[in-house]
């Protein structure tokens, strides 16, 4: 993820992400906000939550998405899923 991308990734987004979480892929969305939450308390007070959750998503929730798609391991589908939901566009 680049710091252009992250600039234009805002926290409106990572609740459009949770939605789009839960409605595609059925995931418990109190739970995982509950996940992330547990992961940003670990993390130094000064750290930006939306780098957080994008590091989060790419670490976490992304190899889980690859696995539910039968896709290779490092296929970037939390990416893929991030810029759909700036852009409103399908990605590769």
């Amino acid at each position: 993820m680049n710091k252009a991308f992250e600039y234009e990734f805002q926290e409106y987004h990572i609740n459009k992400t949770w939605d789009l979480l839960e409605e595609k892929f059925s995931f418990n969305k109190k739970e995982w906000k509950k996940r992330f939450r547990d992961y940003l308390s670990k993390r130094p007070a000064n750290t930006d939550e939306i780098g957080a959750f994008l590091k989060f998503g790419n670490q976490t929730i992304n190899p889980l998405l690859n696995e539910i798609l039968c896709r290779n391991i490092l296929y970037p589908t939390f990416n893929n899923l991030t810029k759909f939901i700036v852009t409103g566009k399908k990605q590769n």
